[in-house]
Order: structure tokens, then C-alpha cells, then sequence
């Protein structure tokens, strides 16, 4: 796993703030998801991703990262993403 410099985590930030600028536009699905969309383009993680929005929105962890599991940016890897959660569930519960 990578590990991401504060640079790279601020350039995350600045790009999803500058889709999401105030609280009415923060709370704009589309303005999100287009947020998110440009993050991936820049190179963001679905961890980079999530990470921004909580800084940004002051989300819960939860709902940060179902809104990305869930955007259309990342649609084509959450079947990836979700088996690769299983497995790590299931390696924890048996240890």
C-alpha cells in the first residue's frame, strides 16, 4: 500500500472543495460524484477519495466512503473493492 505525502492529500482536498465551494453546492450529489470523478482522474484511491470527503464535509467515515463505493467514478471496481473487504473480514474473523 501506498502511502500518500501531504501534498498529494492536500491536492485531493483542493480539488473536491473546488467542486463543493459552500455547504448548498457541498450537499449537491452530482457535484460530489464529479468531485470524486476528477480525485480518480488526479490519481486518488477510493482511500484518497474518502479521506478528502471527510476532511471537506466533516462526514462520518461510513457515509464518506459509501459515497464513494458508490459513485460512478469507482461503479466498475466496487464489486473488486467489496470482495476484497469480504476477504479481509473473514481473514480477521478466523484469526
Amino acid at each position: 500500500m501506498r502511502g500518500l505525502d501531504g501534498n498529494t492529500q492536500q491536492t485531493y482536498i483542493k480539488i473536491f472543495k473546488a467542486f463543493c465551494q459552500d455547504q448548498d453546492s457541498s450537499k449537491n450529489k452530482e457535484n460530489i460524484e464529479n468531485a470524486i470523478m476528477e480525485m480518480k482522474k488526479a490519481g486518488a484511491s477510493p482511500i484518497d477519495c474518502t479521506s478528502a470527503i471527510v476532511m471537506g464535509l466533516k462526514l462520518p467515515l461510513s457515509e464518506a466512503d459509501a459515497l464513494v463505493i458508490n459513485s460512478p467514478a469507482w461503479r466498475k471496481e466496487r464489486e473488486g473493492i467489496n470482495k476484497f473487504r469480504d476477504e479481509m473480514d473473514s481473514f480477521f474473523d478466523n484469526k
